[in-house]
């Protein structure tokens, strides 16, 4: 695929290596230089061509596939994904939940891997993983009087963290998972938003990426878990309203 002359340009020392790169590859993408399908030059070429480290190269693909803008395999190099031509995929294969008990379900399986990704993510942050982390936390805080940019920036901090874990599987299966419990999700968010008590979200993810930060994966797994069961009980009182609301429909 040709490329213009200009199409790389040397990587400026003002912001951190990993973020000049990270900007750099979405402008590249954005004015399709490399296009939806297309496959990324190495990350050595990539270095090359950059003037950096394949470290610093490294570090930009793993926001970038943690955001589901770049999808990197085996085998296959690291290729531009669309992320609204993956979504219907996702939902194809788990489906989305049909009722609470799935629902619940569902938290279980999230549940299972967030904690492996902030176990092994404790031991695998780098300073630019950390800023990069804690500018997606900044723009949830930006969101709280917007309900959707709050589920979006939200769904985007976790599968940041699954990038850095470093597990592709798992990173996979986050943004597998994240997609049917989008509806759900967002219904929560916004009662949250209803009821003005959606800083207690930020909070919870605010305390669970210092303990992550502290190297307390445990301590960070216990914000998790109140994140889930906040969850769970919103989803299991508004099936209860509907349930009751249909059911006073039925009397004769």
């Amino acid at each position: 695929m040709s490329r213009p002359p200009d199409a790389f340009q040397p990587v400026a020392r003002r912001r951190s290596l990993g973020e000049d790169i990270t900007a750099q590859l979405q402008r590249l993408i954005q004015d399709r230089t490399y296009p939806p399908g297309s496959t990324l030059p190495s990350q050595r070429e990539l270095a090359r061509m950059f003037g950096t480290s394949v470290s610093s190269v490294r570090e930009a693909i793993s926001v970038l596939v943690a955001t589901g803008v770049l999808d990197a395999r085996s085998g296959h190099g690291t290729v531009v994904c669309s992320i609204t031509t993956s979504e219907p995929e996702f939902d194809g294969w788990l489906g989305v939940a049909s009722d609470p008990a799935e629902f619940s379900e569902l938290l279980e399986a999230r549940r299972l891997l967030e904690e492996f990704t902030l176990h092994s993510a404790a031991t695998r942050l780098t300073p630019a993983a950390r800023r990069a982390l804690d500018g997606v936390l900044e723009e949830m805080r930006s969101a709280l009087g917007d309900p959707e940019r709050y589920v979006e920036a939200d769904m985007r901090l976790h599968m940041m963290l699954a990038a850095v874990a470093g597990n592709r599987v798992v990173s996979r299966l986050m943004r597998a998972i994240q997609y049917p419990l989008r509806f759900q999700l967002t219904l929560s968010v916004r009662q949250l938003y209803a009821e003005q008590r959606l800083s207690e979200s930020l909070s919870d993810h605010e305390q669970m990426l210092e303990a992550l930060y502290a190297g307390d994966a445990e301590h960070a797994v216990s914000f998790i878990d109140r994140m889930l069961s906040r969850a769970d009980k919103l989803n299991s009182s508004k099936a209860a309203q509907v349930q009751a609301a249909d059911q006073e429909e039925a009397q004769p």
